[in-house]
């Protein structure tokens, strides 16, 4: 609802750079869905 409310608060001029801001989020969220990494190798060995 907060979000909701800034966003109206923000203007037609910064919807879609909020917009382009979401989908950047969600690409990056979705390229990194393995936050374990490489644990077998955690201590270069």
């Amino acid at each position: 609802m907060l979000l909701l409310l800034q966003l109206h608060q923000l203007g037609p001029q910064h919807l879609h750079a909020v917009v382009l801001v979401l989908k950047l989020a969600a690409l990056l969220l979705a390229g990194h869905h393995d936050a374990r990494g490489l644990v077998d190798e955690a201590h270069g060995g």
